[in-house]
Formats: structure tokens, C-alpha cells, sequence
């Protein structure tokens, strides 16, 4: 659980929350961000970034592979590999929004 991320999806209009972060991941970004709202934690900039798989995954209903680095927690150094992975309470709507992260430094 330590590398899983859990994103609450808000809808109209379309909001992302934080709702679980993996103890190693706000180990390695020194912060925990649990229950905030990604549109109050990140400026504009790098909100853009932080939710663009996010924004993919409720248009297209389908997980998302991704590589880069932490550059939007101030950890630019910091590469990683992440899955990006739709969840529906529903079976249709997407209503979270789940993350495996892996270092890959």
C-alpha cells in the first residue's frame, strides 16, 4: 500500500481529492496531502501536469502508463513510472481514480 495513491473525482465541476496517499510516497515528497483538493495544493502550472492523466482516464475510461519526475512536489531529481487506473463505484462512471507508483531514480 505504501506506493498507491487514491483519487476522489468531483464532478461538475470536475474536482480531484486526494483520499488516500502510500506511506512512501509522502515519505520520499516529504508532505502528506490526505483529503486535500489538487486545485488548492498546486498552481496553475503544475495542476496541468499533476491532472492530465487524470483528465484522460474520465474522458476514455482506461488506465494510463506514465514516466517523469516529481517536479510538481519540488523533486525534479526524482523519476518515476506510474499506472494511472480508472475505478467506478457504478461500473460506468468514473468516481476514483487509483495510482501505483514505482521509483525508478
Amino acid at each position: 500500500m505504501g506506493n498507491i495513491a487514491l483519487i476522489n473525482v468531483e464532478n461538475q465541476p470536475v474536482r480531484y481529492q486526494f483520499r488516500l496517499i502510500g506511506t512512501n510516497i509522502t515519505s520520499i515528497v516529504k508532505r502528506d496531502q490526505t483529503n486535500e483538493y489538487l486545485d488548492e495544493i498546486y498552481d496553475d502550472d503544475a495542476l496541468k501536469n499533476v491532472v492530465r492523466s487524470f483528465d484522460y482516464i474520465l474522458e476514455n475510461r482506461k488506465p494510463i502508463r506514465a514516466f517523469g519526475n516529481v517536479s510538481h512536489a519540488e523533486k525534479g531529481h526524482l523519476n518515476v513510472e506510474v499506472l494511472d487506473a480508472p475505478l467506478a463505484t457504478d461500473g460506468q462512471t468514473v468516481d476514483m481514480i487509483i495510482k501505483f507508483v514505482k521509483w525508478t531514480r
